[in-house]
């Protein structure tokens, strides 16, 4: 079984671009024999979860807390932050990765590129790593 999955911590309802580009890649991936799992914000609201396979995870969204630094050290601190509390939210899923499995974050900050790096080394695993920017 090939699986994606979607991490996506702005996911919470039915209205803009996370659950439009959710639901994209959910259904594309299925026509490529990929079952999908998205873990998305902790307040998903329902509907969503009707409509996708979705688990409610992350206690940060890309837009729940601003970086407020002045100066490039104090940023890193805060995104270094972050990016520890999302390998938090996402450590219960580390035993049901595996190397073969795709996992897309389609909007990544620096913090849950922080934090899926540090998922990645936690998991004693050399993974490839391919960003997509547009």
């Amino acid at each position: 079984m090939r699986r994606l999955l979607i991490l996506d911590p702005g996911l919470q309802g039915r209205i803009g671009h996370h659950y439009a580009y959710t639901e994209a890649i959910v259904r594309a991936s299925a026509k490529r024999g990929y079952v999908a799992k998205v873990l998305a914000h902790r307040s998903v609201r329902p509907e969503v979860a009707a409509t996708l396979p979705v688990e409610a995870v992350f206690r940060d969204s890309p837009y729940s807390r601003r970086i407020e630094a002045v100066d490039v050290i104090a940023a890193r601190a805060q995104f270094a932050e972050l990016g520890e509390r999302f390998a938090e939210d996402i450590g219960p899923f580390r035993g049901e990765l595996s190397f073969a499995d795709v996992i897309v974050a389609h909007t990544a900050g620096p913090h849950l590129l922080i934090g899926l790096d540090r998922t990645r080394t936690d998991l004693g695993r050399t993974t490839a790593v391919t960003l997509g920017l547009q």
